[in-house]
């Protein structure tokens, strides 16, 4: 009966300990919840990280996308030059896009635009009506200007970076309207046509170099074809590379992943954008060896002479623009926390791209390639001379007028 007493006791103090909010420690339960909470973060270690190296800043009218003691992940951002991870801040239910909330508090989902400071919906905009006005020169070129197949062949090339431009800031400024910035497709595919639009222009620099310097060194239309398809085959193994790393990394790792935890990205990347740099460094000194060579090799007419020099120099000046372009790229790849500022990107990364195309809106410069072959035609390493044939031709010569060129130096 004593027993029973105690027990009746010990229950009725329990009772009340718990209505005032006392409760016992039972061993065990002080590790269970840290343990909990380092597991849930755990799954997103790419947001925590970065997260951890934000600097505190107060934004306007935005709430904070976790409140003190929810666990979250933010991406490492990248200002549109590399493309960003998958998947989002775990959350109690799973759901993708939502950080998890309170107790009686809703979810407030992730917008993904504003975690890597896409900010500006009229500078997208901006520039992609500059890029319709470069379609419309682009394209009148390549139908009523352009004669030859290489002039025709750069301007188709440039054409796909319009289409590529026109993309990439259409869906950057819708965007960065309202709450779209929480639609994670329209980020991805923001983020990866980003990443890729500037391709064709590496591209088209290869062209016109590997034109020139078989115009220069009157290399044997054999010769010649063969290091076009050898140019080519390079660009597009290189160009593979680095669209299987913005793919694969943008759709398929979760969002806010360190790329260095991924080899195989680390390889594909490196290989694609290290080859993109080679190429183009191969247009810089190709270029330059055809400025020297012109005169010294005497393959092309003199009455050309300065043209296909200022051509040369074109080309020298648009390698520049994209190796500075690519530099910065390659810095961001490996530094994703630094030069995060969307104005950076822009001036950095998309205002040489607008310049390298400014030269291309009038064809005064590519015209030089029309007048050499509808005038002579071809060189002929056979012959030693240039030579007509009517295979050469893809516009009728008849009533042309070639552009006056500047007097020539001898």
């Amino acid at each position: 009966m004593r027993y029973s007493a105690v027990s009746l006791v010990s229950l009725l103090a329990a009772v009340c300990a718990s209505a005032a909010g006392v409760h016992r420690v039972i061993p065990g339960d002080e590790a269970t919840k840290p343990h909990q909470q380092q597991q849930h973060l755990s799954s997103n270690k790419g947001l925590s990280r970065f997260l951890a190296a934000q600097p505190a800043r107060p934004v306007a009218n935005i709430r904070p996308i976790f409140a003190a003691g929810e666990p979250g992940t933010v991406p490492s951002a990248d200002g549109g030059v590399s493309a960003a991870g998958n998947a989002t801040a775990t959350s109690t239910n799973g759901t993708q896009g939502a950080a998890a909330g309170g107790p009686g508090r809703a979810r407030a989902p992730l917008n993904y635009a504003m975690l890597v400071k896409w900010n500006s919906a009229p500078a997208a905009w901006g520039f992609m009506a500059l890029t319709v006005a470069m379609t419309f020169a682009v394209t009148y070129n390549l139908v009523y200007q352009a004669k030859t197949f290489h002039s025709k062949a750069v301007y188709v090339y440039l054409l796909l970076w319009c289409v590529a431009r026109i993309t990439c800031f259409a869906l950057r400024g819708a965007t960065l309207i309202g709450d779209n910035g929480q639609n994670y497709a329209l980020y991805q595919w923001s983020s990866m046509v980003a990443a890729l639009g500037f391709m064709p222009l590496a591209e088209a620099m290869a062209v016109v170099t590997v034109e020139s310097s078989a115009m220069v060194y009157g290399m044997r239309r054999k010769t010649a074809k063969m290091w076009d398809l050898t140019v080519k085959v390079f660009f597009i193994f290189f160009g593979v590379c680095v669209a299987g790393f913005v793919f694969d990394y943008t759709l398929n790792k979760p969002f806010g992943s360190n790329v260095k935890d991924y080899s195989h990205l680390i390889a594909l990347r490196e290989i694609g954008f290290n080859g993109l740099i080679l190429l183009t460094v191969y247009t810089l000194v190709g270029s330059i060896f055809n400025l020297v060579d012109t005169v010294r090799k005497m393959k092309i007419p003199s009455e050309f002479w300065n043209r296909f020099r200022m051509l040369m120099a074109v080309t020298i000046f648009q390698s520049l623009l994209i190796l500075a372009k690519l530099a910065y790229t390659s810095y961001r790849n490996w530094n994703p926390a630094e030069l995060r500022d969307e104005h950076i990107w822009y001036i950095v990364s998309i205002v040489p791209e607008y310049i390298f195309m400014c030269f291309y809106c009038t064809h005064y410069f590519l015209r030089v390639f029309d007048d050499i072959e509808l005038k002579h035609g071809k060189y002929s390493a056979e012959q030693g001379k240039w030579v007509k044939t009517g295979q050469d031709w893809e516009a009728d010569p008849s009533g042309y007028k070639p552009v006056p060129s500047p007097s020539s130096f001898k």
